[in-house]
């Protein structure tokens, strides 16, 4: 249903794994673009050997952030892939390339199309629009006229940051700031945790008799039963 659907959203906004990549899903042909992986450092304190772009090689910095130029002749559509170098095989992630509209000698206000909504408390929020820079520190992400954002990947068209673990539950407003340029204002809600500590498993069923079977919470969970 929708509503499921929608609870599986919040539940999962934010949650990255350690060899997740993230990345702008759309990027525009001669523009640069920033992607982050999580964990690229390994603990031995070895770093990894970057990340590939086409088959482009790229260094990491010391936070795991790769900047890489899209060639103005990209093939347009889902053709720009993020690999580790030397293995092709080991696809990370895949980026769209867009056709740039009609090139302006001055530069252009940041503009916010839309946000996700809702998001919780160091969950990823992701800015979509135009006119953003793709060189992550050109760009500067406010909520509540405060920067108080880590920006993790960034296009031309998207940004992806993460908010602040202690944000306060309820409505907020963010802006872009592109090289002292300010985006319009959009609103993103931050929902508290505890809004999803339900077990999804027990909503709107009832377990017969006083007393539950042995086991029946366990099978009921999908948990390992505990004889």
């Amino acid at each position: 249903s929708s509503s499921s659907s929608s609870s599986s959203r919040i539940d999962l906004v934010g949650v990255i794994a350690p060899s997740d990549l993230i990345f702008p899903e759309r990027a525009i042909a001669g523009a640069p673009l920033t992607v982050s992986l999580a964990g690229a450092v390994q603990g031995s304190g070895q770093r990894q050997s970057g990340l590939s772009f086409n088959g482009v090689p790229v260094n990491q910095d010391e936070d795991g952030k790769a900047i890489y130029n899209v060639p103005e002749d990209a093939t347009p559509g889902k053709s720009l892939k993020v690999t580790r170098p030397g293995e092709p095989e080991g696809l990370l992630g895949v980026v769209e390339v867009l056709q740039p509209l009609a090139a302006s000698d001055q530069q252009e206000p940041p503009h916010i199309d839309s946000v996700t909504n809702p998001v919780h408390p160091g969950g990823m929020l992701v800015v979509s629009g135009h006119n953003f820079q793709g060189v992550w520190h050109e760009n500067a992400v406010l909520i509540d006229g405060k920067k108080s954002t880590v920006l993790k990947a960034c296009s031309p068209v998207q940004i992806k940051v993460l908010i602040p673990n202690d944000i306060e539950a309820g409505k907020h407003t963010i802006t872009v700031n592109c090289r002292d340029c300010l985006s319009n204002e959009a609103s993103f809600e931050a929902i508290a945790v505890e809004a999803k500590m339900e077990p999804r498993a027990l909503r709107g069923r009832q377990i017969s008799g006083k007393h539950p079977k042995k086991g029946q919470f366990e099978s009921m969970l999908g948990l390992p039963r505990v004889d």
